[in-house]
């Protein structure tokens, strides 16, 4: 996941962004935080720190927040050091067009990675080169070479700043937004989580799916209803035609679940005001409120209390019922199976002529299936089974009385 280094607190022995050991301290990369470098911005917020072409600052990392009540000052940002003692990777950072061109010219590979696995080409997109970068894909930079940790590529770098101009360079040059990193993360998914609404807009723009999930089932709608706290990336999403019922891979959650697990009000707001499902549950039975009351968070639970009863008064009775009465829900997925299973038991037993029986069977299944879904019961489905095997061996006992 594309964790801010303040995510960890600045008593936490975990950094995912590693320094970058013989290189210098200019723009680290690592972990899930993806892709990354050295520090990392609020949501929404744009580095003041990567200086443009040429510029004197490089990409310098900052500290996580301080424990209060006294927090102390951030560290200087080291000082710039003198190009003829730069390596080839501090130069490619610092923007030194003519220290690098001097490494390449004495025989040095564009396209070998450092000690951390990462390229020339990663170093001067996250750090902004547009020059250098031109220059480096010349003379033979792999567009999207994978590097860091997370095997990611410098598109991916360049979208998780926020780096518009960047990503249109890479992207004229054949870079691929769908390249997924280690997590299956594309480049959709990193903007999403990051709140780069304007990334989210052009990768959008240029034919990404909307929809399409990493490793874990996860869209950039859920991404973002979990990571990003502003309301227009999410809000762009949606207007796109994201999914905002989908569920994912493992938990079974929807973007609605995962905008309460992080008490994201921004989300939430937004979440609903789409007419998400309220009423969805996920793998462990849990619906949106339920996780809600789980954080005894009052302003979640009554976002979403009135949504399940704005939702409620739109359905028919008898619906209304399944949707907000737990205990009939319960008792209609006690008797259901049964129903179902000898339905079909007897559809075989006194039909004539399998076209009829495969008809009313088809049938049947259809109804099965939209009632379960409407239930919102993932018990049914798993006991799906051993009701089958039951109901076929009451079945041979009644058609041996006979």
């Amino acid at each position: 996941m594309y964790k801010p280094l303040e995510m960890y607190g600045a008593s936490s022995n975990f950094n995912p962004y590693p320094k970058m050991g013989s290189h210098g301290n200019v723009s680290g990369h690592g972990g899930h935080a993806h892709g990354g470098h050295g520090h990392s911005h609020a949501p929404g917020e744009q580095c003041g720190m990567h200086g443009g072409e040429g510029g004197e600052d490089a990409h310098f990392p900052s500290p996580g927040p301080q424990d209060k009540p006294k927090p102390p000052p951030p560290p200087p940002a080291p000082s710039k050091p003198d190009p003829a003692s730069m390596s080839i990777v501090q130069s490619t950072q610092y923007g030194e067009m003519a220290k690098l061109m001097e490494f390449i010219e004495n025989g040095a590979d564009v396209r070998t990675p450092d000690a951390e696995n990462v390229t020339l080409l990663h170093w001067a997109a996250i750090n902004n080169r547009i020059e250098i970068v031109k220059y480096l894909i010349t003379n033979g930079a792999i567009v999207d070479q994978k590097g860091g940790n997370l095997e990611a590529t410098p598109l991916h770098w360049a979208v998780r700043q926020g780096l518009l101009n960047m990503v249109v360079l890479l992207m004229k040059y054949g870079a691929d937004p769908n390249s997924v990193d280690i997590e299956g993360c594309t480049c959709l998914h990193v903007a999403s989580q990051l709140s780069q609404t304007a990334a989210v807009a052009y990768l959008i723009g240029k034919g990404m799916d909307v929809d399409q999930v990493d490793n874990n089932g996860m869209t950039p709608l859920m991404w973002a209803a979990y990571r990003s706290f502003g309301v227009d990336t999410i809000r762009l999403l949606i207007t796109m035609g994201a999914s905002v019922n989908r569920r994912d891979k493992f938990h079974k959650n929807t973007a609605l679940h995962w905008a309460v697990i992080s008490s994201n009000q921004n989300g939430i707001s937004v979440l609903t005001k789409a007419s998400a499902d309220a009423t969805i549950t996920n793998e462990k039975g849990e619906t949106p409120l339920d996780l809600a009351k789980q954080k005894k968070s009052s302003w979640i639970m009554t976002q979403l209390e009135y949504l399940n009863l704005n939702q409620a008064r739109e359905q028919p009775g008898w619906l209304r019922n399944i949707s907000t009465n737990k205990t009939f829900r319960y008792r209609i997925m006690f008797w259901l199976p049964f129903y179902a299973l000898f339905s079909v038991a007897g559809v075989l037993e006194w039909t004539k002529g399998w076209e009829c029986s495969l008809l009313i069977i088809s049938t049947l299944l259809i109804t099965w299936g939209c009632i379960s879904n409407k239930l919102k019961v993932e018990e049914i489905q798993r006991r799906f089974t051993t009701w089958m095997l039951r109901s076929k061996k009451v079945n041979n006992l009644i058609t041996r009385e006979q």
